[in-house]
């Protein structure tokens, strides 16, 4: 027989969050693990509440557990996220259907941002900072409070920008898998390993503007598209 701790426990992700692709110098982090976080965070100060809050290790990244959520805080050093856009964070549960994202300044001054859930899988949000900034000062950031139902896992919150561009992708630097079906088994358009059929172009002009190139990767011929 399980305890109603142990089924609760096995009901939960099994993924890490989504990883934020944003550059460091577009972000103010107070918990990821893509970013430093700001100064003096307390994930799980004494408010009174009953949730009991833990960090957990989901596919080997850092994730908030909120278990039995009433309400929770997290505090960190005063921050001025007046420069930034969006509130972003990503978000599970099986349970909850709504909550409640507090951000509080120094005074305290505080209001919130009700979330509709979607359960079953990892979600992203980002909460405008001027659905706070008519209450908030956003200049003396400092709290946050969660308030709902259920038990919800947290993860990448931090202030960002709007604008912000992500940083792009690394390109590979090991060549793809050499195909192994026999030549007579296959028609090549565009391999190293087989003859191609004829007339190939891999880049007619269709008026794209994607930049096609063809790139040697390890001895390997490699068809890049960019800006695709």
């Amino acid at each position: 027989m399980f305890s109603e701790q142990e089924v609760a426990e096995t009901t939960g992700p099994t993924e890490g969050a989504p990883v934020p692709t944003l550059a460091a110098a577009d972000v103010i982090s107070v918990y990821s693990d893509t970013y430093t976080a700001v100064a003096d965070v307390d994930l799980n100060p004494d408010w009174g509440q009953t949730t009991v809050t833990t960090e957990v290790d989901i596919d080997g990244n850092n994730t908030l557990r909120m278990a039995s959520l009433n309400y929770q805080g997290i505090q960190f050093a005063v921050q001025d996220v007046s420069g930034k856009t969006t509130l972003h964070l990503d978000y599970w549960t099986a349970d909850a259907t709504t909550f409640d994202v507090f951000l509080i300044s120094e005074g305290p001054l505080e209001t919130s941002h009700t979330i509709t859930t979607t359960q079953g899988g990892w979600q992203s949000v980002d909460i405008p900072l001027s659905e706070y900034s008519s209450v908030v000062d956003l200049t003396k950031a400092f709290q946050f409070k969660f308030v709902g139902a259920g038990t919800i896992y947290l993860d990448n919150m931090m202030f960002t920008d709007t604008a912000a561009t992500a940083v792009p992708p690394a390109e590979p630097t090991t060549a793809a898998p050499t195909p192994t079906v026999a030549a007579a088994d296959v028609i090549s358009v565009f391999s190293d390993t087989y003859t191609a059929v004829a007339d190939v172009d891999t880049n007619p002009n269709w008026g794209q503007s994607t930049v096609t190139t063809v790139e040697m990767i390890e001895g390997n011929n490699t068809l890049k598209m960019a800006g695709l």
